[in-house]
């Protein structure tokens, strides 16, 4: 059988051609190629693995509920899993320190937060800056606190690098800022500051 095989092997080298480095250097370039390839790939799961996490965690923020008779499953602070009324209440303390049940909004997120968690967070963060979002046109205010919430969570993913999707959705609210830019910046760096 080998015999057949490298008969094949020399007929066909030169139709291959000597460029092509003969059987053997052609074999341990596939092989090399193969495992770099490999590399490639495995790199490419754990990216495509994380992107999945991040869109799933973004899914799940815009499919959240809204009443008061929710069951919260849940350690965290009322504000900080889903209740952007609570959230967005507490934002007017911007652009001095906003605590939610005593702490920074940044401390919602934690480094072991399990997906129900950061899916209620990112359920509650999302609506109030998509309500801050609809009013910063008019309200130089809004502007403010909707910069200051997307500062926090900023400064919060440093503490869950997950996050990352739910933090650029924030960020997608800040279309409509117009002429209160100027507040909208003023928040973002004191919650990036503080937050």
């Amino acid at each position: 059988m080998r015999q057949r095989i490298g008969d094949r092997e020399g007929r066909h080298s030169s139709i291959v051609g000597s460029a092509a480095g003969g059987s053997g250097a052609r074999r341990a370039r596939m092989r090399n190629d193969s495992a770099g390839a490999r590399r490639a790939r495995m790199r490419d799961n754990s990216r495509m693995r994380a992107i999945a996490i991040a869109c799933a965690t973004v899914l799940a923020a815009g499919c959240g509920g809204g009443g008061d008779d929710d069951v919260r499953v849940t350690d965290q602070p009322p504000a900080c899993a889903g209740d952007a009324p609570a959230l967005v209440k507490a934002l007017t303390a911007a652009p001095g320190r906003v605590r939610v049940d005593g702490e920074p909004i940044s401390h919602c997120f934690t480094r072991n937060q399990n997906a129900a968690d950061l899916q209620a967070l990112g359920t509650g963060m999302l609506r109030a800056a998509q309500q801050l979002g609809d009013q910063a046109a008019t309200s130089s205010d809004s502007a403010l606190r909707l910069g200051y919430l997307i500062g926090a969570a900023r400064r919060g993913l440093k503490r869950n690098g997950v996050a990352a999707e739910m933090v650029r959705r924030l960020e997608g609210e800040t279309g409509k800022l117009g002429a209160n830019a100027a507040a909208y910046q003023r928040g973002l760096r004191a919650g990036l500051r503080q937050g």
